[in-house]
């Protein structure tokens, strides 16, 4: 039971290349798209194709980065640190998805959740890497006199 939820859970919020598989790209040659184009074609096959590949590195990179952007804005902590109801509705949804419906879509409200907190995150990592040279460059000062 305990391996269901994670697949699923890892299904769920690996959202960016299960949907553009299924609706944009199909799963292999088999599929049959509503009309053939130029991309279809170079698309087509996910083993041979260039383009396929680096679309889905893309498509999945874009949410590990997103995420660890989030992840970062929620462990570096400030002084007067407002966003713990965000975490509160991440949280909330990732248990309401263990027993709700799997579909990839419904976790779409939570995007501009993550896009604050990756935005925060980018924010203090900013800050952190300021202070860390501003650190560097008092601490070579200081050997000078």
């Amino acid at each position: 039971m305990l391996a269901l939820l994670a697949k699923k859970e890892y299904w769920l919020w690996t959202e960016g290349t299960y949907q553009v598989q299924r609706y944009a790209f199909g799963a292999g040659q088999e599929d049959a798209y509503y009309y053939e184009t130029p991309i279809t074609l170079k698309v087509s096959n996910p083993e041979t194709s260039k383009i396929r590949k680096a679309l889905d590195y893309i498509m999945k990179g874009q949410y590990l980065v997103l995420t660890i952007l989030s992840l970062i804005g929620l462990v570096i902590k400030d002084k007067n640190d407002k966003k713990d109801l965000l975490l509160y509705f991440i949280i909330g949804l990732f248990c309401f998805y263990l027993i709700w419906e799997i579909k990839s879509r419904y976790i779409y409200c939570l995007y501009p959740v993550f896009l604050i907190l990756a935005t925060n995150g980018i924010s203090k990592l900013e800050n952190k890497i300021i202070e860390y040279k501003e650190k560097r460059k008092g601490e070579r000062n200081i050997g000078k006199i």
